[in-house]
Formats: structure tokens, sequence, C-alpha cells
């Protein structure tokens, strides 16, 4: 009970303060899935061979 009398008084006294954090935790949070979602990619922007080196048909190497 006293836990739950804890975080509704810590929600309902510091709702500013959290509230006046969203906009910087939305910003991180984007930042941070761009970072996920890029990750295995090239630099230059082209897929990585993922299947080794390329052959065309017919050839042997």
């Amino acid at each position: 009970m006293f836990a739950v009398a804890s975080l509704y008084m810590l929600v309902t006294e510091h709702r500013a303060h959290y509230l006046s954090a969203l906009p910087l935790i939305l910003l991180l949070g984007c930042t941070v899935a761009h970072v996920v979602m890029r990750r295995g990619r090239a630099v230059d922007g082209q897929q990585p061979n993922r299947h080794g080196p390329e052959t065309h048909h017919g050839e042997h190497k």
C-alpha cells in the first residue's frame, strides 16, 4: 500500500517535470531508432553483399 501511495504522489507532484522532458525523450528515442535501423548497412547507402562474391550463371571460380 505504501508503494502505491508513493507512486501516486510521485506521479501527481512531479507531472511538470516529466512532461517537460517528454520532447527530449521523444527526440532521443527517434535517434536511437534511426541508429538501430541503420545498423548493418554500408556507409555509402548500398546494401552489403551477404551472399559472398557475385557469380554469374555459367561461371565457375
